[in-house]
């Protein structure tokens, strides 16, 4: 009866780190002190671990329960260790967890509610070779302040991507293949940020060819948003009449050849980089006078100047 007891005990007891990372080298804090160990079994029921780290292993899949049941853990960084897949319910009762780095992987599909549940304000999915995301994959990461999807190979983006998540701040997707980003799409966010405050939107070095009405709704203030080295033709006339305050706005290398008077009007307290785009003439004069009269420096080359007499 005894013996039979205790084996219950051992069963129905819930591991914190999944057995499929022994062998696997893991570094992680516990009361300031940094420890390594080969053994998942050494940070099982450490409850006072603040940090996980494990890099340049081979962790092919994060399985179900593999981050579990850990009170004061309050980062989580797996970093060029192939990690191809995430199953449900891969990371639970994590209370304190505030940052997941999971760069340099080998993720090609980002699931609805794979981050839903967890209280993180800094996401890292960067270098991974990302494809595609579902269309709930960012949904309800209430505390996310950042998220890094950079150089990756997303094409396509969704409307209310980053629904839910009040306080993100900062989005980087620079260096992917985006051509097209939808109406609405960062809904929702950035909607606590005041003038000044560090904020970013980098889709620089992506295809997009277009910058459109609607695209940006639902910004009022943001500090940088970068569009440089895309292939930008036009611009909406109306695309940033309900943005606040933007301070820094990079449309260098694009393809543009004038921006609409509207759009000049609405950026009045804005830096605007411009140059190596084909601007005509007389957009380049209007420019300049623009710049002078709002006491701007001129961003476009003194050789462009030049050959339009200015």
């Amino acid at each position: 009866m005894c013996i039979f007891y205790l084996l219950l005990i051992f069963v129905i007891l819930p591991s914190t780190l999944s057995q499929h990372f022994n062998y696997i080298e893991i570094r992680y804090v516990k009361n300031n002190t940094v420890f390594v160990s080969p053994y998942a079994d050494d940070v099982n029921f450490e409850k006072e671990i603040t940090d996980i780290w494990v890099d340049n292993q081979t962790i092919p899949i994060l399985k179900t329960g593999s981050f579990q049941n850990l009170p004061k853990l309050k980062l989580i960084k797996i970093r060029e260790c192939g990690l191809s897949k995430i199953e449900d319910n891969a990371f639970e009762n994590l209370p304190k967890l505030r940052i997941l780095n999971l760069n340099k992987n080998r993720l090609k599909v980002i699931k609805n509610g794979t981050f839903s549940r967890l209280a993180i304000s800094k996401l890292y999915l960067a270098m991974n070779g990302i494809e595609s995301l579902e269309t709930e994959a960012f949904y309800n990461i209430t505390n996310l302040e950042v998220i890094d999807l950079s150089r990756n190979n997303l094409k396509h983006l969704h409307t209310h991507m980053f629904k839910g998540t009040p306080y993100l701040r900062q989005i980087d997707l620079s260096f992917n293949k985006i051509e097209v980003v939808p109406y609405e799409c960062f809904k929702g966010t950035f909607s606590n940020v005041e003038e000044g405050e560090e904020s970013f939107i980098r889709l620089n070095d992506n295809q997009m060819k277009h910058l459109g009405l609607g695209q940006l709704k639902g910004i009022y203030n943001i500090k940088e948003l970068n569009l440089g080295n895309n292939v930008i033709e036009n611009v909406d006339m109306n695309t940033f009449k309900k943005i606040n305050y933007i301070e820094i706005l990079n449309l260098e290398n694009n393809q543009l050849s004038s921006l609409h008077n509207s759009v000049l009007r609405d950026l009045q307290s804005t830096a605007l980089y411009i140059d190596s785009n084909p601007l005509n003439c007389e957009f380049v004069k209007k420019f300049v006078r623009w710049c002078i009269n709002y006491k701007k420096n001129s961003t476009i080359n003194s050789g462009h100047l030049k050959q339009c007499n200015v």
